[in-house]
Formats: structure tokens, C-alpha cells, sequence
């Protein structure tokens, strides 16, 4: 992917990062905090591609361990929405 692209990407992630930490610390609903959890693993990772790709670990790149992490965290964050509305009907 094109180095601006990734400096885009980056920008989005930390604005939603910023947004969901606020609604997590105004509102303590626990999906919130997973989502800023996730966003929050999805821009130490692309800011890893982009300054420090080379890094490895376990023979695999770090950054891509943040994107699997954030992956996992998206489905962690999903399924605790869903109970919550599920919870509320």
C-alpha cells in the first residue's frame, strides 16, 4: 500500500481512537472500550508499517500481529454489542 495511504489510514484510526475513548470514559459501556481498544491496535500497527516495517517478531511482522490482535478485538467488540441490545429487549 502507498505510503500516504497508510498516513491516511493512520489519521482515521487515531480520530476514532480519540472518539470512542471519550464515549468510553463519558458513557462506561464496555463495548466502547473494546472499540477504542481495537482502534487503538490498529494504529500502533499501522504506525509500525509505516516507520518500522522491518521489525519482527517470532519471525513474523509486528505490525501485522496488531492487525490479527485488532481483528480479534473487532470480533470481541461485536459480540458485546449485540449482547447488550439483546440484554435490552
Amino acid at each position: 500500500m502507498a505510503r500516504p495511504v497508510l498516513i491516511s489510514l493512520l489519521f482515521i484510526f487515531i480520530i476514532h481512537l480519540a472518539a470512542f475513548t471519550r464515549l468510553a470514559l463519558k458513557q462506561k459501556k464496555s463495548y466502547q472500550r473494546m472499540a477504542a481498544a481495537t482502534f487503538a491496535l490498529l494504529a500502533a500497527g499501522y504506525a509500525l508499517r509505516i516507520w518500522w516495517p522491518d521489525w519482527q517478531l517470532g519471525g513474523n511482522s509486528l505490525h501485522t500481529g496488531f492487525r490479527h490482535a485488532a481483528w480479534i478485538s473487532s470480533g470481541a467488540t461485536l459480540l458485546l454489542f449485540l449482547r447488550r441490545k439483546i440484554q435490552k429487549r
